[in-house]
């Protein structure tokens, strides 16, 4: 029989691996012995998650001073023994998660009034309702509101601000300099601008575009960070270039494309719809036909090319997300930044699921949950705006 030494020693371990788990660091034989446990009992794997959920959701976290640490904490195991009796090893995390990954993580715990979890319906995570900005020339920003139409005047060109799109017209001016909107679309909106050369783009959640009001000279060049569905209007004299801010540009003529080339993604992809691109990158360029995808990886510098279905990769302007053999993390990146929700992993391998499927954009995030749960093999938590996704037990 154990005995209580034993025990202890034995939460204490316990304790070590889940703080490590949760800093990132548990490897080799560590992390064999936490599987092995975790296999154990229901138990052992219902007190894992509900500490991962606590660690990854926990609001209100910051710097404090040591009296107010001590407040908290005690706090923490008092309501904690009110509310229900629970395994000692939850105290021993707590204190080797205050000696690996600081006081912070625990504060949540001591401040939280009810310790009953919060409802995890699956349909409390709805489109996020965040207001696309457009910032002027002057540095001014106006708020571009879906029911309200309006007419801003620039120095070389007028805004007409209609519903879900800008429309820019040119006008007669002596200015010979280009003079720069940018387009700001947050989490969860979506927005359509048709530029002074009748050029149209669609762009997509959390992304910016930055254009001349009025095109000048024998170029014409947009940069783009997020993603976007261009229409470019011919002008053989003018050609047309996307530049991403990566050394990577898109030059056309006239054409339709996608390009996806988020700041926090490893690569940059164009997917062509419709004409001919050429895609220069650090020098090297190549010329892309319809229904070919290029994908840049921005850390390797090297690129490769294939034949897609160009319609799948700009559907999100018509209203869905459209899936085909993708591994899992590329589609909550794709779903977290309409929802606006933060995704967590169990393990590396549940990144690396693929799955084939579609949504319609303006569904809750239910329906998205119920893709992934009945196509892979996986479990979802949601807590507020925070997702675990793990393999079923």
């Amino acid at each position: 029989m154990q005995s209580k030494k034993e025990g202890l020693m034995k939460c204490f371990q316990i304790s070590r691996w889940l703080a490590s788990d949760m800093a990132g660091t548990l490897a080799g034989s560590d992390r064999e012995a936490l599987d092995k446990w975790l296999a154990e009992s229901e138990a052992n794997r219902e007190t894992y998650r509900e500490f991962k959920q606590d660690f990854l959701c926990g609001k209100g976290m910051g710097p404090y001073s040591d009296e107010e640490v001590e407040h908290q904490l005690s706090l923490f195991y008092r309501h904690r023994t009110r509310s229900r009796r629970i395994p000692f090893y939850y105290y021993a995390v707590a204190s080797v998660v205050l000696l690996v990954i600081g006081f912070s993580v625990l504060l949540y715990w001591g401040m939280r009034r009810d310790y009953s979890l919060p409802d995890t319906s699956p349909a409390s995570i709805q489109v996020a309702q965040g207001q696309v900005m457009l910032e002027l020339s002057s540095g001014e920003r106006v708020g571009l509101v879906d029911s309200i139409h309006f007419e801003i005047k620039e120095p070389s060109g007028n805004i007409w601000v209609s519903g879900e799109e800008l429309c820019y017209r040119e006008r007669d001016t002596l200015l010979c300099e280009e003079v720069y909107n940018t387009l700001l679309v947050p989490r969860g909106a979506e927005y359509k601008v048709s530029l002074a050369d009748g050029t149209l783009v669609w762009l997509n959640s959390e992304s910016e575009l930055r254009y001349p009001v009025r095109f000048s000279g024998n170029r014409r060049t947009v940069y783009l960070k997020g993603e976007g569905y261009f229409v470019v209007a011919p002008d053989k004299d003018r050609p047309f270039t996307v530049s991403t801010g990566d050394d990577v540009d898109v030059r056309v003529l006239g054409t339709k494309f996608n390009v996806s080339a988020y700041a926090g993604d490893e690569e940059i992809v164009t997917t062509l719809a419709e004409g001919s691109v050429e895609i220069v990158m650090y020098g090297d360029s190549t010329r892309m036909q319809p229904d070919e995808q290029v994908v840049f990886n921005k850390k390797e510098k090297t690129f490769y090319r294939g034949e897609v279905d160009a319609s799948v990769y700009s559907a999100w302007k018509d209203g869905k997300f459209i899936f085909e053999d993708q591994p899992l993390e590329r589609i909550m990146e794709r779903l977290k930044r309409w929802y606006d929700m933060e995704v967590f992993y169990a393990n590396d391998e549940v990144r690396e699921y693929r799955l084939t499927g579609d949504l319609k954009k303006y569904e809750n995030f239910e329906q998205a949950v119920r893709m992934i749960e009945e196509v892979a093999d996986l479990e979802v938590d949601i807590n507020n705006k925070c997702v675990i996704i793990s393999a079923r037990q």
